[in-house]
């Protein structure tokens, strides 16, 4: 009985060993599947590489008449940006309300179908209402969005609005050309792809709370669910293995031992007969 114990509980903490490689195996092709391409042409696969931006931008100051350059490598490209350079006239956007956040259509939108750049404060939505805002509602050729804060840290703005080039700025140039658009100077920005930033320190140079909850909430969520299907599948195995055991031990003997009546009592039952004249048995 001990060695059909002994063999149930193994049977059971193989077939729980093959199980979670299995799951482990479809949870590795589950997530490799994202991110590979599901038929030629259909689905493009997801591009890690972030890049920083080049940001210049030109103005002729009304003063002196003296054409005036600044910017440089000070920008960092979104998430789902298109990685392409864009040219045009800055607009300090501006909603019905008298802000400058974006989170509202723009009413200052330049007339005659002139290309031009929105420029942004960050805070009060996400990024992704910015964007869509100027971008896809008021036809902006690219929208950069500088922060509210002062922050040595550029961050990597996450929005779901494909197709536009985006950048995030730091607080001091982002104020700076807005109040020269603001004081009615005409300022010009050209906007082309920096450097290759590598995921990993990008990363960790991640201080945007909104990438942030993306990133973690989808890991969170893909860790859970693999958690739990394992838990499941344990405890079945585990219930089945002691329900197995059980079952081993209590259930009655087969050993069945068959005695047979002696010669007295099989003629007395009639099993044999007491004439041998016709039994090759009788001697």
């Amino acid at each position: 009985m001990c060695a059909l114990m002994k063999f149930s509980l193994n049977s059971a903490v193989a077939k729980l060993s093959n199980m979670s490689q299995l799951l482990l195996v479809l949870t590795h092709g589950l997530l490799m599947c994202t991110m590979s391409d599901a038929a030629p042409g259909s689905v493009k696969p997801v591009d890690l590489r972030l890049y920083s931006a080049v940001v210049n931008f030109s103005y002729v100051d009304p003063v002196t008449r003296t054409l005036h350059q600044a910017g440089g490598n000070i920008g960092r490209y979104g998430f789902s940006s298109r990685l392409e350079p864009e040219h045009g006239v800055v607009v300090h956007v501006r909603s019905g309300d008298g802000l400058h956040h974006g989170c509202l259509p723009p009413v200052n939108v330049p007339q005659g179908g002139r290309q031009w750049i929105a420029l942004v404060r960050r805070g009060d939505c996400k990024f992704n209402e910015k964007i869509y805002n100027t971008a896809v509602l008021a036809n902006a050729s690219a929208v950069v969005v500088y922060n509210q804060k002062d922050e040595e840290t550029l961050i990597t703005m996450q929005h779901f609005v494909d197709g536009v080039v985006s950048v995030f700025i730091h607080k001091a140039q982002g104020e700076e050309i807005a109040g020269l658009v603001d004081s009615g100077v005409t300022v010009t920005m050209d906007i082309s792809v920096g450097r290759q930033l590598s995921v990993y320190n990008a990363a960790l140079n991640e201080t945007s709370d909104a990438g942030r909850r993306v990133r973690l909430s989808a890991l969170g969520f893909a860790s859970l669910s693999i958690v739990m299907v394992l838990v499941c599948v344990l405890g079945v195995l585990l219930v089945y293995a002691i329900r197995r055991a059980r079952y081993v031990r209590t259930k009655p003997s087969m050993n069945v031992v068959f005695t047979l009546p002696d010669r007295g009592q099989q003629q007395q039952q009639g099993l044999l007969s007491s004439d041998c004249h016709d039994s090759g048995y009788c001697h």
